[in-house]
C-alpha cells in the first residue's frame, strides 16, 4: 500500500512540476513580447477580428480602446506603389501614452520579407517603428502597438516592406495621415 501511495505522490509532484514549467514558459513568452515587462517597449497583438474581444490589457481591450475612443485619429492608407493595397490606421494619444492599430490588405510576401509599421512626425520627419505586421487572413495583415511615450505629432502612418527589421524604413507601400 505504501509503495502505491508513494507512486501516486510522485506522479502528482511530476504533474505539478510539468504544469509549472508550462506556466513559466507561457508567462515568459508573454513578457518577452510585452510592453509591460521591464526593458521592453512594445506590445504587439494582432488577431483575427472574431477573437479580438478576448484580447485584454490592463486598460481593457486594446483594439476596442482605439476604435471606440472619440479622441482617436483615423488614417485612410493609400498605396504609394500604384498597386491595389489599402488599409486603415488609428492613433490615440492619451496621458503620456500612445496606442496605434492598423489593418491592411496587402499582397503576400516571400519568407525573406515582412511588413513593418511606422509612425512619422510630418513636421520633423522623425519616425518610430511600430513593429512587424501579423498575417490574420488571406492578404489581411494587422498591427497593434502601445507605448508609455506620447509621441505627440507622430500622426503620419507608413507601412513598408522590409528585408531587415531594424530602425530604418525600406520600401514604402501604404501611407496616410491620421486626422
Amino acid at each position: 500500500m505504501k509503495e502505491r501511495e508513494l507512486k501516486q505522490k510522485n506522479l502528482i509532484i511530476l504533474l505539478g512540476a510539468g504544469l509549472l514549467v508550462i506556466l513559466v514558459l507561457l508567462v515568459g513568452g508573454f513578457f518577452k513580447n510585452s510592453r509591460f515587462a521591464p526593458g521592453f517597449n512594445k506590445l504587439k497583438v494582432a488577431l483575427p477580428q472574431n477573437i479580438v474581444n478576448r484580447i485584454s490589457s490592463p486598460h481593457g481591450n486594446i483594439i476596442e480602446t482605439v476604435l471606440d475612443n472619440p479622441n482617436s485619429l483615423r488614417a485612410r492608407l493609400t498605396d504609394v506603389t500604384k498597386g491595389t493595397s489599402s488599409g486603415v490606421a488609428y492613433v490615440l494619444h492619451e496621458e503620456n501614452s500612445l496606442t496605434h492599430y492598423v489593418k491592411a490588405n496587402l499582397p503576400e510576401l516571400t519568407d525573406d520579407f515582412s511588413y513593418e509599421g511606422w509612425l512619422v512626425n510630418p513636421t520633423t520627419n522623425a519616425y518610430i517603428s511600430t513593429g512587424k505586421f501579423n498575417k490574420v487572413g488571406e492578404g489581411e495583415y494587422s498591427l497593434t502597438y502601445m507605448t508609455q511615450k506620447d509621441y505627440m505629432g507622430y500622426d503620419k502612418v507608413v507601412v513598408t516592406i522590409e528585408k531587415i527589421l531594424d530602425s530604418t524604413p525600406e520600401t514604402h507601400v501604404l501611407e496616410g495621415l491620421a486626422k
